[in-house]
């Protein structure tokens, strides 16, 4: 993951980080603003897997050009595995579809 913006964020905002990890910050968007606002403000090659268990929900996305590849494969009892390459996936589901700006409710 690189997201371009990161630098301009951590200014602008001040959260309190655990780590000097890029995705931290995905985290901290979501908490503040939700989804929407959250991918509005990411710029850069990115994929990523967000799991609110408060809300039950899981959202997955990739950057606009799928730099960072993310396939996802769903079992017809509603076993979802991500992977950002199809062959991960290829041993036990058979249905991929690539995504851009997608998010799963559960």
């Amino acid at each position: 993951m690189v997201l371009l913006s990161l630098p301009k964020m951590q200014q602008h905002f001040e959260f309190e980080y655990q780590t000097k990890v890029d995705g931290e910050i995905i985290l901290h968007l979501y908490d503040k603003g939700g989804i929407e606002q959250t991918i509005c403000m990411l710029d850069g090659v990115f994929a990523f897997v967000l799991l609110d268990t408060a809300n039950k929900k899981v959202f997955l996305g990739r950057d606009t050009y799928g730099v960072r590849p993310l396939f996802k494969a769903m079992t017809e009892d509603g076993f979802l595995a991500v992977c950002s390459e199809a062959k991960g996936n290829n041993k036990f589901f058979y249905r991929f579809s690539l995504l851009s700006w997608l998010y799963v409710f559960f």
